[in-house]
């Protein structure tokens, strides 16, 4: 077994671990920071299925908490609704959150968890009529309102005997779901037949639409959540679940990295700009392959964080988010600036040396085809006769 070989088991079985470690070594630490929001008075733990605790005050009873475990765009949470003996809800606590920074953030600044005070079990909490999401911050304002009216389900079945039917959860594919379909049909059937002329047209359009309109490029951090089971609710976010999944079955389909080289928004931008003023210097072979050893060694070394620490929203170096989202810091400003403007000297520069979703969607595309790459033992003349099926 060569080098390189060695290094590659290694480094996979080095992520299996961490993967592992990061789901054992998960504490629950909603007690202690109840304990902490409520001190002087103290927390008590009055159940485990479900789970309950209660704020205890001079020998009463001051508050009743059920918290829940939901999933928000970059990971999960722990949401906890606090309510009064009564049943009316006081407040709505985040003991603990694996959610993008940003987005949980944009809750905070605009007053999200305020409109949560004074509601009952009555109240069936529902994102677009009882409850207001926050623009920007859409897929995290549903999960956390699931999770409140969840527990304040539960604690009506618990404290009253009431159990309340469970919440008729319908979602459907829209125009930007069906949108993102003929896309992935378009881009599939481009590569198939090798419509060439074809491929800067589809990356105009994934550049408006995934960027533009949607700012939902694929990052790295995306993959690690699918793999970590981090995953939004399917019924809060199809769009997710279509494209992130869907970009990794187009590998699956077709054994090439359709996404990067067809659709990525962020590629598309890169690749107009080297068209319309890039000057095209030349890289040494040697220097590519340093480069390229870099963007692996990054990738891997975002993934490992990721896992070991069971939160995807730490892989999260590349710089799409502060482009479309025009919102980042000093440091993702400058990363979008180095990205654009080696494009002008080097094309696709950001996606050729650097991008660790291409990586994961080259390493795909390269075990679809070793997979794919069959050897079929016929008798012939004594010998084994090997046989490469076509990608």
């Amino acid at each position: 077994m060569n080098l390189k070989k060695t290094l590659t088991i290694l480094g996979v079985l080095a992520l299996a671990g961490a993967l592992a470690y990061g789901r054992v070594s998960r504490e629950n630490k909603t007690i202690q920071y109840l304990s902490d929001h409520f001190a002087p008075a103290a927390v008590e733990k009055t159940g485990s299925s479900p789970e309950a605790y209660r704020v205890v005050d001079g020998g009463e009873t001051q508050y009743l908490i059920y918290p829940g475990r939901t999933t928000g765009w970059g990971g999960p949470m722990t949401v906890a609704p606090v309510l009064t003996p009564k049943l009316v809800l006081k407040e709505v606590l985040v003991p603990e959150h694996r959610e993008t920074p940003l987005f949980f953030e944009y809750l905070l600044a605009n007053g999200f968890f305020e409109q949560f005070a004074g509601k009952t079990p009555r109240d069936a909490l529902c994102v677009g009529k009882t409850i207001d999401a926050v623009s920007g911050a859409t897929i995290s304002s549903k999960a956390i309102t699931r999770a409140v009216d969840s527990g304040m389900a539960l604690a009506a079945e618990d404290v009253l005997g009431v159990k309340r039917p469970a919440p008729d959860i319908r979602w459907r594919a829209g125009k930007e779901e069906l949108l993102l379909l003929a896309l992935f049909a378009a881009a599939l059937a481009c590569t198939r037949f090798k419509l060439t002329r074809a491929k800067m047209p589809l990356l105009i359009l994934g550049f408006l639409f995934l960027g533009l309109m949607m700012n939902r490029p694929v990052s790295v951090s995306n993959i690690a959540a699918l793999f970590m089971g981090h995953a939004p609710f399917i019924g809060d976010d199809l769009f997710w679940w279509l494209l992130v999944p869907g970009s990794l079955a187009l590998v699956a389909l077709s054994g090439k990295n359709i996404y990067c080289t067809r659709l990525c928004p962020f590629g598309a931008l890169q690749e107009l700009i080297a068209r319309t003023g890039g000057l095209r210097v030349s890289v040494p072979k040697k220097i590519q392959a340093v480069l390229r050893a870099g963007a692996l060694g990054l990738t891997w070394l975002a993934l490992m964080v990721a896992f070991a620490t069971g939160n995807a929203a730490h892989a999260a170096i590349e710089p799409f988010a502060t482009l479309f989202g025009l919102k980042g810091t000093t440091v993702q400003w400058y990363l979008v600036s180095l990205a654009l403007g080696g494009s002008f000297f080097i094309p696709r520069f950001w996606c050729r040396f650097f991008c660790p979703a291409g990586v994961c969607f080259r390493k795909a595309a390269g075990l679809r085809r070793s997979v794919t790459k069959g050897i079929t033992i016929q008798p012939h003349m004594g010998k084994a006769r090997h046989e490469t099926p076509t990608d």
